[in-house]
């Protein structure tokens, strides 16, 4: 009386249960491994670095731990000092000090462009004299839209 049906059932049943542990650990390994940001831009003067622009995903801005790690990685990969910032961008295009982008006669956008630079595409800045991270530091619409994070390992 038994079923081929039932049997294939129970063992596919059986066979997910057991393999869920070995599918999680896996899916949580690449997950954690992945940390999705890039260098774009190194000022330096002379032999102080001055700035990074660094550009991320405008979805992970308040994500403390993200930004937490991306400190501690530029660190350790960069001969950064106290009077150091990173910039933050989610558009490669957009990562740039503003007078470069918009202001006088080799300027690469239109001055109603600089509003959307403001507002969205500069993200934030973090600053290693004091340690703290502000987003959306140039935002100029309504509602608040920045916030301050203190990043407690830094360089």
């Amino acid at each position: 009386m038994s079923n081929p049906f039932y049997i294939k059932r129970i063992a596919l049943l059986l066979f997910i249960f057991l393999m869920s542990p070995v599918l999680r650990a896996q899916q949580d390994s690449t997950t954690n491994n992945t940390v999705d940001y890039k260098v774009v831009k190194v000022d330096q003067l002379e032999t102080h670095l001055q700035r990074l622009f660094i550009v991320i995903d405008s979805a992970e801005v308040h994500n403390a731990k993200l930004i937490q790690y991306i400190v501690i990685e530029v660190c350790a990969n960069y001969d950064l000092d106290s009077n150091s910032r990173l910039s933050f961008f989610c558009d490669e295009k957009y990562a740039n000090y503003k007078d470069n982008l918009f202001m006088g006669d080799q300027a690469e956008f239109s001055i109603t462009d600089y509003y959307k630079w403001m507002n969205f595409y500069y993200l934030a800045e973090f600053d290693f004299a004091t340690k703290i991270y502000i987003s959306y530091p140039g935002y100029r619409g309504k509602g608040v839209k920045g916030k301050k994070i203190g990043v407690s390992h830094a360089c």
